[in-house]
């Protein structure tokens, strides 16, 4: 939370500031409120951001493994953490430790496939001026 946070306002802000403000003055002068302003007309022009600041925000929580080596008990660890238990002193057990890194990469392939549309989008957004 203390890394991803920051990241991810600061990379929403640069969202945000790439809207025009004409385009929310345009639904004032049509009558529209303050939220349904932001609902209607902001919101669904930062898709591409929202999608790629939850996708980054998702795998570093999913990848966390210093804080999460330092501060859980063996009973509540996760799932980089368990993989890394299959390592040992004097051997390892290179075909489960294999294994679980398969498993654990397939929900962040199936979310990249999933959102790769948003992501592009996301990714694009301020680089190609209009």
């Amino acid at each position: 939370v203390t890394f991803t946070v920051p990241f991810c306002t600061w990379m929403m802000k640069g969202f945000f500031d790439s809207i025009p403000i004409s385009l929310e003055e345009a639904a004032r002068v049509d009558g529209a409120g303050t939220f349904r302003c932001f609902f209607t007309v902001t919101l669904p022009l930062t898709v591409p951001g929202l999608v790629s600041t939850g996708l980054f925000a998702f795998i570093n929580g999913w990848n966390e493994y210093l804080f999460a080596s330092s501060f859980m008990q063996s009973y509540d660890w996760t799932l980089p953490v368990g993989i890394a238990s299959f390592k040992g002193q004097y051997a390892t057990d290179w075909g489960t430790l294999m294994a679980g890194s398969v498993l654990i990469t397939i929900p962040v392939v199936i979310l990249f496939l999933c959102l790769q549309k948003h992501l592009v989008g996301g990714m694009t957004a301020g680089a190609v001026k209009q």
